[in-house]
């Protein structure tokens, strides 16, 4: 949803002005984020507790693994606590992230929200930032050629 948000906001406002489609979006959201936490959960707890994968782990794979995990709480604490937030994503967030790529922030944009959600869009960009030193640098390949898809599990 952030991503389709970020390209097309007033498609996600005009989806939105029905109510029962806004309650679906909403809903699909949080159990899409209750999924990611689960999965999140299991993969920390395979990474400390597996000693094969946890032989291999450096502590970037132990930080960024943090950094995932309080992402997805606070992402999904905003979808608990603070309703329709489709419709100020589109409406706030994604007018502040268009000025930061365009090298001109405009924090009035983001400046009213509220903390936790404050919190989630900061530890985004720390999420962002923090790629390049991680395995997750490794999902760029799918921008480059298609091969990767394709190919042979590695052991």
């Amino acid at each position: 949803m952030h991503i389709v948000a970020i390209f097309i906001p007033g498609g996600i406002l005009a989806w939105n002005s029905v109510p029962v489609r806004l309650y679906l979006f909403e809903l699909s959201g949080l159990s899409l984020g209750f999924l990611a936490l689960f999965g999140l959960i299991v993969v920390f707890y395979r990474r400390l507790t597996n000693s094969r994968v946890r032989a291999v782990s450096t502590p970037w794979d132990i930080i960024i693994l943090v950094i995932l995990l309080i992402q997805v709480v606070s992402g999904v604490g905003n979808a608990l606590l603070y309703k329709w937030g489709s419709n100020w994503y589109a409406a706030s967030a994604v007018p502040w992230i268009w000025s930061v790529i365009s090298l001109n922030p405009k924090v009035e944009f983001v400046s009213s929200l509220p903390l936790l959600t404050k919190i989630h869009i900061f530890n985004a960009m720390v999420f962002i930032a923090f790629i390049p030193f991680t395995r997750f640098v490794h999902f760029l390949a799918f921008i480059g050629p298609l091969k990767y898809i394709t190919r042979s599990y590695q052991l």
